[in-house]
């Protein structure tokens, strides 16, 4: 049986792939999908009628549909108005639209043909949630836009928490776009800190670019876009969500191009009132 394993940003849309190209001489009968270890199909599609069917053991099998219900009990759409299936790419696919946690999970795609062997094809679902806060802490206290006066040679340790994420997001800190410390530990489930110690500031520190960065990557790495150097007074906070993008291939194993990041800028200055930028 082939895997297929696709990442999705919660609340945007997953693509489930299923070849359904039917062998030689052969014709395409009836595609079904079930989810988990379900023996009722969530989705159908026939293809000798043309005809699609939404969630046809929804009322019969309660327990069997929770996901999807969950969603209609808190007013959001129904499951038919999220799943469509689209037959003519290659591969099919299976779009899931506004992704939420609870359809995360394995999915089996089950193809039967006019002559041929049945084919099943089963994707895994992973659910990526970003990180939904950042924190930049000094001397025990949250600090926002500027920190300091610093003299040259002072010691600074900043502490970057991180609220949210899973998988459990990567905390880093970065500068001039360099990866200068990446040793996070996480104090909780869902939260997650790094501490940066710089022993003696320098005049080289001047102007530099720090950011502390919270991402879920996946496959390829890839940071966000660097930031500029921001003017005295700037708002602090910002987020940054970049949308997971899978490309599937027939030949080539689905790759996950972006993350989901989280960065937080503060800035530094020192004695002489030269600033100092502070990611």
């Amino acid at each position: 049986v082939k895997l297929e394993k696709v990442t999705v940003l919660r609340g945007k849309t997953a693509e489930l792939p299923c070849d359904i190209t039917p062998p030689t001489l052969d014709s395409l009968y009836l595609v079904l999908w079930y989810k988990n270890d379900s023996d009722f199909p969530i989705y159908k599609y026939d293809a000798r009628r043309s005809r699609e069917s939404y969630w046809q053991q929804e009322t019969q099998h309660d327990n069997q549909m929770f996901l999807f219900q969950q969603q209609q009990q808190h007013g959001q759409e129904s499951s038919a108005s999220r799943i469509h299936f689209q037959f003519d790419s290659h591969p099919a696919l299976l779009l899931l639209s506004n992704v939420v946690d609870p359809d995360e999970g394995d999915y089996r795609c089950r193809v039967d043909f006019g002559r041929s062997p049945t084919r099943n094809v089963l994707v895994q679902l992973t659910v990526v949630v970003p990180p939904q806060k950042i924190r930049i802490i000094e001397n025990n206290r949250q600090v926002s836009s500027v920190i300091g006066h610093y003299d040259e040679g002072d010691q600074l340790s900043l502490n970057c928490i991180v609220i949210g994420g899973r998988p459990r997001p990567e905390v880093s800190w970065w500068l001039n776009d360099k990866l200068v410390d990446h040793t996070y530990i996480g104090k909780s489930e869902d939260v997650f800190q790094n501490v940066l110690v710089i022993p003696q500031l320098e005049r080289h520190h001047l102007h530099a670019v720090i950011r502390c960065q919270a991402s879920n990557y996946f496959g390829v790495h890839n940071n966000t876009p660097p930031f500029a150097v921001q003017p005295y007074g700037l708002q602090k906070h910002q987020k940054h969500y970049h949308l997971p993008s899978l490309h599937h291939s027939r030949r080539s194993a689905p790759q996950l191009n972006r993350g989901a990041a989280l960065c937080s800028t503060i800035q530094l200055r020192l004695l002489d009132n030269s600033p100092i930028s502070k990611y």
